[in-house]
């Protein structure tokens, strides 16, 4: 498996992102980086719901 599996994995939820990060072989802070700058979220929280619990 390599380490864009272990990306994809985590961008579709099978993965937390301390287990993709670790398989990755990467500390947490540094899979983080990585990703920020592929475009993938680190928390994938849809807006719709954001606006919902600022409402709230």
């Amino acid at each position: 498996m390599t380490k864009n599996d272990r990306l994809k994995l985590f961008e579709v939820g099978k993965l937390s992102l301390g287990q993709a990060a670790k398989l990755a072989g990467y500390s947490k802070p540094t899979f983080i980086e990585i990703i920020s700058k592929l475009g993938v979220p680190v928390i994938d929280y849809p807006a719709e719901e954001l606006q919902q619990e600022i409402n709230f």
